[in-house]
């Protein structure tokens, strides 16, 4: 059972909040609120699992749902077409300000899983 505390409703209603005024889909903002937020899984294990998912995001920010990131994959849309009811004044995907923060997010994510399987790989020789 997945525990709920106020800082995770709060939290995942900012992530919402946060998705509608960028316009994103709701069926997106809610696969990644609560396959992220709700503690199903890690960063990690998302980006493990929906591999897909991120290569479609072109490090935008955005990552669709499963049913809208098979849709591209297919060339049936683009990921720019998901994008509706945008309140944010700057044109999607945000300024090269923000796309930067995004690929430095995915390099520190990329060098925390490194290290993570370094850990485990030095902690298995030292039990054998």
């Amino acid at each position: 059972m997945i525990k709920t505390t106020m800082a995770s409703l709060t939290d995942r209603n900012y992530k919402k909040k946060n998705g509608e005024y960028y316009g994103y889909p709701k069926c997106c903002i809610n696969h990644f609120v609560d396959n992220i937020l709700c503690g199903k899984k890690s960063i990690l294990e998302y980006q493990k699992i929906y591999v897909k998912n991120y290569e479609v995001s072109k490090n935008t920010g955005f990552i669709p749902c499963t049913r809208h990131t098979n849709l591209i994959l297919r060339n049936k849309i683009r990921l720019e077409d998901l994008i509706r009811n945008r309140k944010c004044k700057k044109k999607f995907p945000n300024d090269i300000d923000e796309h930067l923060k995004q690929l430095r997010w995915k390099q520190l994510h990329q060098l925390q899983l490194r290290k993570v399987l370094y850990e485990m790989k030095r902690t298995s020789r030292k039990t054998k």
